[in-house]
């Protein structure tokens, strides 16, 4: 099977995740002016409870398929895979369904005991509608994301999007004249569930006429699917309800060291909702990247192609640590003007620049992570991100009442270091891999200081203006030239990355 271009899927995936970011930032502005800050509080309410219930419907399912697919592509069995998808299928209506009983069943009792809003009630029961067609649409996601025909996914993934927030301003715009809370949340949580039944239809449609095309010659046997999809399913619930418990912990604790209770929810927004959201941006180039990684590892790692691995393993590390320094200098050397730029404020670029060093081992860590999942190591990869939860927790139950702030940012480094040290760790031992990080990381670093400097004191002089974007942009273009004209970048990682994303082999 002709496998699609690997630089043009990647360059899909990264700007449909930046348009979908982008529009639900939008989405989001719009929200607040309907029903103001408030009733968004009510409305993270009711998300809090969703997110958990999605983990349960369709946690690892997409994982699972791209993986199997590619697998079976790899080793030319793709006779097996429209059985696979049955029962693949089957996996998915069983997490489905639970996740529904979870919301409509159990809605009443965790409204009233975790929450403390039983209003919120009906808004549970609705989104429990379209949580069994989650779950089916995840595995139609991996199904085009494993045969490489990531258009097809990404697609799907904007029609879901823009018709959920269709029907969401329709409904208010039309339906609702009244814009109390209650009322808003219901149109949301509505167009939310409606959405999800649109898009797997939508879904299907593609997916039946794609799936026509493999002739059903053998069974695919169920355990195989369900080894994989069960302990990516499981640790992800232990993950999402430690991640949970540290959200709700961060204002009790900060309260106990002396801040006020306003205070501590300023700060949490300022780190959680302001700052780490914008850290992460840059990184939806890495994210796509790392998506289509892990077909290409289980790939190479099916037919026992070691070389392979070594090869762009060593060439991505080096691709990731050089994009994750740039935008650690960009962050730490503009932190000011960027915070005063998007935010207004002054206290988010002080935040900004003592958070910004822990970027490229975080951008690092995505990138591992997805070779890691490439090469059947998917459950080592959740227990180590189980571990950094655990170790979160901890540093926000017993450091934050006796150092404050400096506490919960220790715990964000705590917890980063130690999932992507554990990651490469694993990665390099595996695949026994040597490679010189501390050179890589000592040029990258000098090269953004060289270049990033200068134009950070010229951006200083003024107050932040337009200008000032230029003058951020000047050292981000100046900084990948450098990396090419002075071979940083070894020939044989450049001719690796260049097969990589092109598919044939670099000449000379």
């Amino acid at each position: 099977m002709k496998k699609n271009n690997f630089l043009i899927n990647t360059i899909i995936l990264s700007l449909a995740s930046l348009f979908l970011n982008i529009l639900g930032i939008v989405f989001k502005i719009y929200l607040v002016s309907q029903m103001g800050e408030e009733g968004m509080g009510v409305y993270q309410l009711i998300l809090s409870i969703y997110s958990f219930g999605a983990t349960i419907a369709a946690s690892g399912l997409s994982f699972t398929v791209t993986r199997l697919i590619s697998e079976e592509i790899a080793t030319r069995n793709e006779f097996r895979i429209p059985n696979m998808m049955k029962k693949s299928f089957q996996i998915a209506c069983i997490f489905g369904f639970s996740a529904f009983s979870l919301l409509f069943f159990a809605g009443n009792f965790i409204a009233e005991n975790f929450l403390g809003n039983t209003e919120i009630v009906p808004c549970l029961k609705i989104l429990a509608f379209g949580l069994p067609f989650m779950a089916m649409s995840s595995c139609i996601n991996g199904f085009f994301m494993g045969l490489r025909k990531v258009s097809d996914a990404v697609v799907i993934q904007i029609f879901e999007d823009v018709t959920q927030a269709a029907i969401t301003i329709a409904a208010l715009t039309f339906f609702i004249q009244e814009k109390s809370t209650p009322k808003v949340c219901t149109a949301i949580v509505a167009g939310t569930a409606l959405g999800e039944v649109l898009a797997f239809l939508y879904a299907y449609t593609k997916y039946r006429r794609e799936i026509s095309k493999f002739s059903a010659e053998k069974k695919f046997p169920m355990a195989h699917i369900v080894k994989i999809t069960l302990p990516i399913s499981v640790t992800s619930y232990i993950k999402s309800a430690l991640v949970s418990a540290e959200n709700l912990m961060i204002p009790i604790s900060l309260q106990l060291y002396g801040y006020t209770q306003t205070q501590s929810l300023e700060l949490l927004g300022l780190v959680k909702g302001m700052v780490l959201p914008l850290l992460f941006f840059p990184s939806v180039v890495l994210s796509a990247f790392s998506r289509m990684l892990m077909p290409e590892f289980a790939d190479s790692n099916a037919i026992g192609d070691k070389s392979r691995i070594d090869q762009t393993g060593s060439a991505v590390i080096s691709l990731s640590l050089a994009f994750g320094i740039l935008v650690f200098g960009i962050f730490f050397f503009f932190a000011d003007e960027i915070g005063v730029l998007i935010y207004s404020s002054e206290s988010a670029g002080e935040i900004i620049r003592l958070i910004c060093p822990i970027v490229p081992m975080m951008y690092l860590d995505g990138i591992i992570d997805g070779m890691l999942k490439g090469l059947n190591q998917q459950v080592s990869v959740m227990k180590y991100s189980i571990f950094e939860a655990i170790i979160r927790v901890g540093i926000v139950w017993f450091a934050i009442p006796i150092w404050g702030k400096w506490g919960f940012i220790g715990a964000i480094y705590c917890g980063n270091i130690v999932n992507a040290a554990m990651s490469l760790a694993k990665f390099i031992r595996s695949e026994q891999i040597k490679y010189p990080f501390f050179k890589k990381i000592l040029i990258f670093s000098c090269m953004i200081v060289l270049t990033a400097l200068p134009f950070s004191l010229l951006a200083k002089k003024s107050p932040p203006s337009v200008f000032t974007w230029v003058l951020i942009v000047c050292p981000t273009g100046i900084y990948c030239l450098l990396l090419f004209l002075f071979g940083v970048l070894p020939k044989s990682e450049k001719q690796v990355l260049k097969m990589l994303f092109t598919g044939k082999k670099a000449s000379g």
